[in-house]
């Protein structure tokens, strides 16, 4: 699965503006998501991909493949690390976050640092949008093989996605300025399936006679209804 998400759509999430593009390879169990529509995702190449000019580049599939993680997630991770390494460095000192929550922080800290605001118009006449950033990057995460249990709804806010900027690009009389949309991607690392999860792991399971019990707190129940 690859949730694919640009903040252009403010409010509470519908579907019609908000990219959230569900494919394969993320599992979901006792969770409900609301489906919205893929917003367009475009490359300049192969290999280098930010982004997609509005009116002269054509829409490409996501290829994780071909992509470089900002930040990565799993298992044998640690929320106090940078998040920006595959697996745990030899020391244990450093490597992927372990949790989803945590990348997300990590992603809105980064949006602050490569966002930057727009200059001044190229022609006069030109009066501008209302976008505030003039340059932006594409944001990965890689979430890897494993299973991630969800205490509370996992929740994606305009501020967790990408952004439309106007770049200093012209375009033609009627708009000065290409506009370009930038995209937060989370994705299974290649070629793994991690599955988030909210259901409550049941555990301490006992066979007495020929039933398998296992204590369970009523208390949690609320957490899957």
């Amino acid at each position: 699965m690859v949730l694919k998400f640009q903040s252009t759509c403010r409010g509470k999430i519908d579907t019609t503006n908000c990219g959230l593009n569900l494919v394969r390879n993320i599992f979901f169990s006792c969770l409900v998501l609301i489906p919205i529509l893929a917003g367009a995702q475009g490359v300049q190449s192969a290999d280098s991909r930010d982004g997609k000019l509005l009116r002269s580049e054509l829409w490409q599939p996501f290829d994780a493949k071909k992509v470089k993680g900002d930040f990565f997630v799993s298992p044998k991770g640690n929320d106090s690390w940078s998040g920006t390494l595959e697996t745990p460095n030899a020391t244990l000192t450093d490597g992927p976050f372990a949790t989803i929550t945590r990348a997300k922080l990590a992603v809105q800290e980064l949006k602050s640092k490569v966002y930057k605001p727009k200059g001044k118009a190229i022609d006069a006449r030109y009066s501008g949008t209302t976008y505030p950033f003039g340059k932006g990057k594409d944001i990965v995460v890689f979430i890897r093989d494993g299973f991630y249990p969800l205490a509370e709804s996992l929740v994606f806010k305009p501020e967790d996605g990408g952004e439309r900027v106007e770049t200093n690009l012209p375009s033609g009389a009627f708009e000065w300025h290409h506009l370009r949309d930038n995209y937060v991607t989370y994705s299974a690392y290649p070629g793994e399936s991690p599955v988030i999860s909210g259901a409550v792991p049941v555990k301490n399971w006992k066979k007495i006679g020929k039933v398998w019990v296992a204590p369970f707190n009523k208390c949690r129940l609320s957490l899957v209804t």
